[in-house]
């Protein structure tokens, strides 16, 4: 197993993990240009590359012309694997369902297979049916299930699963279209959101918004106005940012847009969307039960969840336990839904988060010229001391 773990894919692995796949893969070597799995087929095994390359192809249908076209979606060499896959959707193994990616070799290769029983049961915590599974118990712990039947979950095994994602792996990219809610057992995951890049604004072309708390008359609260005052030091900001920014001259506005002009370009033609991090999730936080309330009928429940935006979950090396949604609802009484609402985790909308990094964007923009001005003056003011003295 020691030579085994120079290879990333499965040092990223928990230890226990390593050594029972160790104990169940067998070595196998594949001839160049040889279809290892088939698009279509049921899926039996797992693959992990020792060596070699390989591409995964997927075959799409023109729904106009309904020819047959062939994709080459992904490059395969040493340290990656295939056969399973959450962000491919090639999840055969555990649910039964067909092959949804051709993998061909292109070089010879060595390969570790490991079969589909072995796969769930290592995997999907699965090696004594008998007894509980330890993730299963794990959810007696988490506060969402005090009051939820957990034993309920022997009548639906499908609908409890649990999987170690890497790091970097996507877990769900719609918390609302998934079927599952998702809870960490071990590690942390990512909440992230995908927004539109955004670069500092001029000045004159940043509008604030009226501050409603700014124009309450206290003095109709019955609270006196009159009598000596104290004087903390403390003045009402200028809600006027243009004004607080140091004006610049036509010559300055003219040199600094020519010169970002050509950068700006170039970079929203690179890079128009940028990903953001919300949150982070650590071990029985769960994520996607706000998603469950927007699917019932009172409108009580989840007011204003109709503007929360879709959000994803990225794995920073993290077990993973998938809840159906359908059989958690199913199973649900009063007292957990009280509890759903409690841990309901609901995020800005979409036009907030992208306010707030534009507002960040202007502020960093703002506080380094600031810096750069002020430097500028201090080094101006030194030069003209040290030349005073010479003369």
């Amino acid at each position: 197993m020691n030579g085994l773990q120079t290879l990333r894919f499965l040092s990223e692995y928990p230890l226990k993990t390593q050594e029972k796949l160790c104990m169940v893969a067998w070595y196998q070597i594949i001839e160049a240009k040889k279809t290892i799995i088939k698009q279509g087929h049921d899926a039996e095994s797992f693959y992990l590359i020792l060596s070699g390359n390989a591409f995964m192809k997927k075959i799409t249908k023109d729904e106009k012309t309904k020819e047959l076209k062939v994709h080459t979606v992904a490059r395969l060499g040493k340290g990656q694997s295939f056969g399973f896959s959450w962000e491919l959707g090639e999840v055969g193994l555990i649910f039964n369902t067909k092959r949804t990616a051709t993998v061909e070799s292109a070089t010879p290769m060595e390969v570790l297979v490991i079969g589909k029983e072995d796969f769930i049961r290592i995997f999907m915590d699965s090696e004594q049916p008998d007894k509980e599974a330890e993730h299963i118990g794990f959810l007696r712990h988490v506060p969402l299930f005090q009051n939820w039947p957990v034993d309920s979950i022997k009548e639906e095994p499908g609908s409890c699963l649990i999987n170690y994602f890497k790091r970097g792996t996507l877990v769900t990219d719609n918390d609302k279209s998934s079927e599952w809610f998702y809870i960490v057992k071990s590690g942390t995951c990512e909440v992230i959101k995908t927004l539109k890049a955004v670069k500092a604004r001029r000045p004159n072309e940043i509008k604030l918004k009226e501050d409603p708390v700014s124009e309450i008359n206290l003095s109709g609260l019955g609270m006196p106005n009159n009598g000596p005052r104290i004087d903390t030091g403390r003045r009402r900001p200028d809600r006027n940012l243009c004004r607080m920014l140091p004006p610049k001259s036509k010559s300055q506005e003219k040199s600094t847009l020519s010169s970002s002009s050509d950068e700006n370009e170039d970079f929203q033609k690179k890079q128009s969307h940028v990903v953001v991090n919300v949150e982070i999730l650590q071990s029985k936080d769960v994520f996607g039960l706000n998603t469950l309330l927007h699917a019932m009928d009172d409108n009580d429940l989840y007011e204003g969840e109709n503007e929360s935006p879709v959000m994803m979950l990225v794995s920073r090396g993290a077990e993973v336990i998938l809840f159906s949604k359908k059989t958690f609802m199913r199973h649900m009484n009063h007292a957990t839904l009280m509890t759903l609402k409690h841990f309901a985790r609901y995020y800005p909308s979409e036009s907030v988060m992208q306010d707030s990094m534009q507002t960040e964007a202007d502020w960093i923009a703002y506080k380094n010229k600031v810096f750069k001005e002020s430097l500028d003056n201090r080094l101006t003011r030194r030069a003209q001391s040290a030349a005073s003295k010479r003369h």
